[in-house]
């Protein structure tokens, strides 16, 4: 049995409910802190549900009381302050939310040197170091993908489901749920399916896209929504985080 083997049997994950923020970047200048709960915890990683997708390679930050038997220093502090390694990145199969359960291998205090030359690197792991915590490298020749920025901004817009001759069949006027530059989430009672293409009109910005369904679905609050993304150009986002 191998060192590493060894290691990962003595890693004994316990099953705590206790608060956990999150900070990762999806962009090289953009800090984004997302509260969450873990679902598991031991000294060398942890496990915990985000709507966020991340990806598998990237680097986060962590803040939560995690229990001084568990913890490879600062034993003191009521937070433990450690950086982390995603190991995997999961949908959970829930119709109502958007929600992904994410593994984190922890790695020590501080990222590696390599995260502050470019925070957008990836990273694998190599092994354990002499803290008992993993090593990481950064991944040769990895790129991550700048995820593009949703906004939570009710906009104006015209929908249209198209005929098979890509003609407007039936139209409805309504708000996006949140939008990005590349797609939409809409409230529509339209009778849609993935796959399906539409038309979306802003008059306000004096625009027409057209758009793939990627998923229907009806929230919590019993309201259908689609999910679109644009298949034409890209919607002008140009100052409307500040509507």
């Amino acid at each position: 049995m191998t060192e590493t083997q060894r290691r990962k049997r003595r890693a004994v994950r316990a099953t705590l409910r206790i608060p956990v923020i999150v900070i990762h970047r999806p962009e090289p200048t953009v800090i984004v802190r997302e509260m969450t709960s873990a679902v598991s915890v031991s000294d060398i990683g942890i496990g915990f549900r985000l709507k966020q997708e991340l990806e598998e390679g990237q680097l986060v930050e962590l803040s939560l009381q995690l229990p001084r038997e568990l913890r490879k220093f600062d034993p003191e502090s009521e937070y433990y302050h450690v950086w982390g390694v995603i190991r995997h990145c999961d949908r959970v199969p829930d119709p109502n939310i958007e929600v992904h359960h994410i593994g984190v291998a922890l790695i020590g205090a501080r990222p590696p040197i390599a995260y502050e030359r470019d925070p957008m690197a990836l990273f694998e792991l190599a092994g354990y170091g002499a803290d008992g915590l993993w090593r990481v490298v950064e991944t040769p020749g990895s790129v991550r993908r700048r995820r593009q920025p949703r906004y939570p901004i009710p906009v104006g817009v015209t929908v249209a489901k198209l005929d098979s001759a890509n003609e407007p069949a039936e139209t409805e006027d309504t708000v996006t749920e949140n939008i990005s530059i590349g797609g939409a989430a809409v409230f529509s009672t339209l009778v849609l399916n993935v796959g399906d293409l539409v038309k979306v009109t802003a008059r306000q910005y004096n625009l027409t896209l057209s758009a793939e369904v990627r998923n229907v679905r009806v929230g919590t609050d019993g309201l259908p929504r689609i999910h679109l993304r644009f298949t034409d150009g890209q919607f002008p986002l140009e100052g409307i985080e500040q509507l």
